[in-house]
């Protein structure tokens, strides 16, 4: 949800003159009716966000930008089985039981094209 928007943001903040290729939890595809979307989130902000299919074709050139890893962190003695913090947790879990409740929650249903789909 929002961690996923700052870290998107920020990225494109560091490198404005760049395309971003993100992959995007489901959970963070959906807007819910408390909760927009990290998509929505996007657009809203004014940047261009377009899906990819399996049929999409990209060019660009790879990337030789690496994330700064444990040794670079200080995280070398993090104990590797550390808990995620609450707020990791708390979104999962409260999204979780919206979907246990309604599979559909915050969605509407369309049944246009389902034919052509599943041909």
């Amino acid at each position: 949800g929002m961690e996923s928007w700052y870290r998107i943001e920020y990225a494109m903040k560091d490198e404005p003159d760049k395309t971003l290729l993100l992959v995007v939890p489901l959970p963070n595809l959906v807007d819910s009716n408390t909760m927009p979307s990290v998509l929505s989130l996007l657009t809203k902000a004014g940047y261009n966000v377009t899906r990819l299919t399996s049929t999409s074709t990209i060019s660009c050139s790879n990337s030789t930008w690496q994330a700064p890893g444990a040794a670079e962190l200080d995280l070398c003695f993090l104990p590797p089985l550390t808990k995620l913090r609450d707020s990791c947790t708390g979104f999962a879990t409260v999204m979780n039981s919206k979907l246990a409740l309604d599979p559909m929650y915050g969605r509407n249903m369309s049944e246009v094209g389902c034919v052509e789909c599943m041909n």
